[in-house]
């Protein structure tokens, strides 16, 4: 990995492929795509990472799984702020299909609302800004080698969107971000490689 953060999409979900219906709990598993991708990045890795951080949902953590069996005195930690953007309430949504989600998704980027929140289990896309920074400046002030962020596109993708403007808002982003994510479409393996200039902006100084 040649030092540095390094973030990993999980593999195709099955909310990639837009099939069935949300779990109940909300926590969408790999297709068996997702699980050959998972397997294949982990034999790929030359050596182990110095650290591994691991999204709560199962997706990440099944994308995570071959690694961890690869590389077992790895330390991993679950970080639960490494979600994907909440943007959807649980309560609504649970048990209905991908593609009625979808087109709630689709009015959700149109409206273009920063602000806008859909219910006490859901956050605003102001609130989302703010837990990536809040992240960054996590993984920033480690000081490790390779550190290995399993996580999500749409976290990934405001990495990418806050490395190139750290000082731009939610209102800034909001109207390029789902343009932007587009741009860079799911792919398992997305590393930043201006992850360490970004972390270093929201660190605080050095202790």
């Amino acid at each position: 990995m040649n030092g540095g953060i390094h973030f990993l999409r999980h593999g195709q979900s099955m909310s990639d492929v837009g099939l069935g219906t949300i779990p109940e709990d909300g926590d969408i598993p790999l297709t068996a795509l997702g699980r050959q991708q998972a397997r294949q990045f982990a034999a790929s890795l030359g050596a182990a990472p110095d650290l591994i951080f691991v999204s709560p949902r199962r997706r990440a953590l099944e994308t995570a799984a071959p690694i961890h069996a690869r590389f077992p005195d790895t330390p991993s930690t679950v970080r639960p702020h490494l979600t994907e953007i909440v943007n959807f309430s649980l309560a609504r949504f649970a048990g209905a299909s991908f593609v009625e989600r979808g087109r709630h998704e689709l009015r959700y980027w149109a409206t273009c609302d920063p602000d806008y929140c859909d219910g006490d289990d859901a956050e605003s896309f102001v609130a989302f800004v703010e837990r990536v920074k809040r992240e960054l400046a996590f993984l920033a002030a480690l000081r490790a080698g390779d550190v290995l962020v399993v996580c999500h596109g749409f976290f990934i993708n405001m990495v990418r969107m806050l490395s190139a403007d750290p000082r731009a808002t939610a209102r800034d982003l909001m109207p390029r971000f789902r343009p932007a994510w587009h741009d860079n479409p799911s792919q398992i393996l997305a590393s930043s490689h201006s992850t360490s200039t970004i972390c270093n902006a929201f660190a605080g100084p050095a202790s």
